[in-house]
């Protein structure tokens, strides 16, 4: 089908294309959501779920001016670490696995939480914790949410999974979208490597929620500015893939089946 488009190879625009972005925030936070109808968040295309993550976490680093400290579980995907200390970050853990129960220790969590300096950024993953595969109850992550604005928190959230845990990507984003709608501001890094088994295109996005559609057009200015000396345009055709299946009723239909 989209062969058939006859695709042109010219670069895509530096924060990938146009309909692609507003396809993936969409999906992400829902038609109907706060953060679509008031265009607060600024969304660009990124290489994967490490290339996603890397332009998160620079931005981030160049944004935070109260802590340069970041929180990642001490269970995490290995380049977790490498991502966030190679843009700059002092690289901290919190607990999240018992081994003795062989479960989250959601207690251990949150006593971490309390103790973590105000204004830090902590890695969640939003869904199939890799590698324990163990999540938080939605009751636990409300939770988390309260803590975190109690505390000056800031979310980094981590989706390379959706689909993972309940077998459905629509319930997957529900942990995104509490955020979304709870907080007024978040990261998150979004990959179809999996869930689409895209592994090879290097498609994913970063997305920053912003509390206001004018914070979000300077955001994105600031994300394009950080991509343009690393790879300069994203690719093509992991994009159109994309933008094509969640465009399209009866593709869409069959991928959430």
């Amino acid at each position: 089908m989209l062969i058939k488009q006859n695709p042109h190879k010219e670069y895509a625009p530096i924060e990938g294309f146009a309909d692609f972005r507003q396809t993936v925030a969409s999906f992400i936070f829902g038609e109907q959501s706060d953060v679509i109808g008031r265009s607060r968040h600024a969304t660009v295309q990124g290489l994967g779920g490490t290339g996603s993550l890397r332009i998160g976490a620079i931005f981030l680093y160049q944004l935070q001016s109260h802590s340069k400290k970041v929180y990642i579980p001490e269970q995490t995907w290995s380049a977790h670490n490498q991502v966030f200390s190679h843009s700059g970050f002092v690289v901290n853990h919190y607990r999240y696995w018992n081994s003795s129960t062989l479960s989250l220790d959601f207690n251990a969590l949150m006593e971490d939480m309390e103790t973590m300096t105000e204004y830090s950024v902590v890695v969640l993953h939003s869904t199939a914790h890799n590698p324990t595969g163990n999540d938080p109850t939605l009751d636990e992550w409300q939770q988390i949410i309260r803590l975190m604005k109690r505390r000056h928190l800031f979310p980094f959230l981590d989706c390379a999974y959706q689909g993972f845990t309940s077998g459905s990507v629509e319930e997957d984003t529900r942990v995104i979208r509490l955020f979304a709608e709870q907080m007024d501001e978040l990261v998150i890094a979004f990959t179809f490597s999996k869930n689409m088994g895209l592994y090879g295109e290097r498609i994913g996005a970063t997305s920053v929620v912003c509390r206001t559609s004018e914070e979000a057009d300077n955001v994105l200015t600031q994300l394009k500015r950080i991509i343009r000396p690393i790879y300069s345009h994203p690719p093509n055709w992991g994009a159109r893939l994309v933008t094509l299946l969640l465009n399209d009723h009866q593709l869409k239909k069959e991928w959430f089946n």
